[in-house]
Formats: C-alpha cells, structure tokens, sequence
C-alpha cells in the first residue's frame, strides 16, 4: 500500500536544449502522460521546403510522425546526431483515427527521468518570465527555475497544428 506522499509524486521528464545566450541549462518540462514513447535513433526521411526545426519524419507504428529539434525551434543550434527520440502525444486530434497526433522530439543528449513531489510542484518551481533573447515565446506555456536549471512547457498543440 502506497503512502500519501509517494501516491502523489509525479514522473517527469526533461529535455536537454542547446539555445544561445543561456549560460545555464535548459530543459523542456514533459510529464509521463505525455510521453508515448523513447526510441533509439531511426531514419529520419527529409521534408523538402521545410522550416529548419522539423528534422522530417519518422514511420511510427505505421503513421509518419515529424520530428523536432526544439532547440533550432526556440533560436538555437542544432542538436547535431539524435541520441534518442521522443515520441510525445499532443492534445489535438487526429480526424482519421480519432488518436492524438504525435510529435518526436530529437535529443541530442539523455533524457532526464524526475520525481517531482506535489510540494516541489507546489513550492519548488519559480515562475520567471521567458527569456525575451530566445525566439518564440508564443510557444511557451510557462517558465520556471528548478534548482538553477530553466525549465519550460511548451504548447505542443500550437506546433502541431501548423501555427510556429
């Protein structure tokens, strides 16, 4: 039988970035319900004429999913070879399948695994304001420190749905 404390501890993940004029590091905030899946790197098929964020597309489980580099996306450098991929679900709906449609993300370096307790939730995070250097604020849903790290949401249903 879990404790109180331990039933509300909430698993998150983080997302190493690369941005420019950010002396320190940078994450983007996922939580587990986000997460569809983490995969080795696979073939990644171009997308001509595409903004320089979306990397292309990766086959998943049948669906052609596109993927992301959140650090170009946001001002940044790319991230160089992908070491993993994300495969987040987003809040939009896919009209044939009635899922929601995917992104993947492409990281560069491991994905960090967290707990986060709701006190730390509650008390832990410091809203700042995101930093006016970095490109697309819109995108952002919040901005936090933890521990010396930025840490933000993205609204993964904006890029999604084609409005970056």
């Amino acid at each position: 039988m879990q404790n109180k404390s331990a039933a509300s501890d909430q698993r998150a993940f983080l997302i190493p970035l690369q941005l420019m004029g950010e002396e320190r590091p940078l994450y983007c905030l996922l939580s587990q319900n986000q997460i569809n899946e983490v995969l080795a790197p696979r073939t990644t098929y171009p997308a001509p004429l595409s903004p320089a964020y979306l990397q292309g597309c990766i086959s998943f489980f049948g669906d052609l999913v596109p993927v992301i580099d959140l650090s170009v996306l946001f001002g940044g450098t790319p991230q160089g070879k992908a070491r993993q991929l994300v495969v987040i679900r987003t809040g939009e709906k896919d009209t044939r399948s009635e899922g929601h449609l995917k992104l993947a993300l492409k990281c560069s370096a491991p994905v960090q695994t967290i707990k986060l307790t709701a006190t730390e939730l509650q008390s832990g995070l410091k809203v700042e304001e995101f930093p006016a250097h970095l490109e697309r604020a819109e995108l952002i849903k919040s901005f936090y420190t933890m521990q010396g790290s930025g840490v933000f949401l993205v609204d993964f249903n904006r890029i999604v749905r084609g409005a970056v």
